[in-house]
């Protein structure tokens, strides 16, 4: 979900996953069936996207970077009506 690393020539590289490459580009980002996520899920969008202040950043849960957003970027959350048949189950 957030950025990832690997190595290159032995030294760690920083790669962006979907929501950090729209979330500094600007792009929108959409999350299906986000109400039927696991809690971790659940908690580090809510983490990621807290702000103490005014400021517009995203928040990396667990390494304390920040990353400045993208002032076109949009975040929407989908979920389906609890009788839709053929969803994911808890």
């Amino acid at each position: 979900m957030h950025e990832t690393f690997t190595f290159e020539n032995g030294n760690p590289v920083i790669i962006d996953r979907p929501l950090t490459f729209s979330f500094k580009k600007g792009k929108i980002f959409i999350v299906d069936e986000f109400n039927l996520a696991v809690n971790t899920i659940l908690q580090t969008f809510s983490i990621s996207f807290e702000n103490d202040d005014e400021s517009s950043y995203f928040l990396i849960p667990g390494t304390g970077s920040k990353i400045n957003y993208n002032e076109n970027f949009f975040f929407i959350a989908c979920q389906n009506d609890l009788s839709t048949t053929g969803r994911k189950k808890n």
